[in-house]
């Protein structure tokens, strides 16, 4: 009976151990400090800050969507320029195009 006392005992002291580490654990997870933060996280962070310092959070955001639809409507007068140019180049050579044949038709 000893025996299963002693092994009841150790079971114990166990389960305290453990509980033990995991305190410990807990303390020396404490201690290593707060989680790194990336440099993105960090200048993100301090840029908000500046904003909110300086009062410009509302002008900043204003000018990012004016920024925005300009950038877009600069792209869309771009494409439409370069689609027109296209156009006429193609056209250009269908005009060449029916000429040759319409003077090679002369010739025969």
């Amino acid at each position: 009976m000893q025996s299963g006392q002693i092994n009841l005992s150790r079971r114990t002291d166990r389960g305290r151990l453990a509980s033990k580490e995991s305190a410990l654990d807990k303390l020396i997870n404490g201690l290593n400090g707060p989680n790194k933060v990336s440099t993105v996280e960090k200048t993100s962070y301090d840029w908000d800050k500046y904003k909110q310092e300086k009062g410009i959070e509302e002008d900043v955001e204003q000018y990012t969507k004016n920024g925005y639809l300009t950038k877009q409507d600069f792209l869309s007068r771009v494409d439409h320029r370069q689609f027109e140019m296209e156009r006429a180049e193609r056209e250009r050579e269908r005009t060449k195009r029916d000429r040759e044949a319409a003077h090679a038709k002369r010739g025969k």
